[in-house]
């Protein structure tokens, strides 16, 4: 997938991102030490890498 399909994907509808932002902000009331910013920033890593971090995973399975 091109950075613009990368894009697409992220670019959720209102409604969508409210959603997952409040899911986003659970986790973050869940974990005190967590802050929003750094689960956007794993968010992001794992979009730009998306490949490598789902092979990781299915090694560690």
């Amino acid at each position: 997938m091109n950075a613009y399909g990368e894009l697409h994907t992220v670019a959720l509808s209102d409604k969508n991102r409210e959603i997952a932002r409040s899911r986003f902000l659970c986790w973050v009331e869940r974990y005190p030490a967590l802050k929003l910013v750094d689960v956007y920033a794993v968010l992001a890593c794992y979009l730009a890498q998306r490949a490598e971090v789902d092979e990781y995973m299915r090694q560690a399975d």
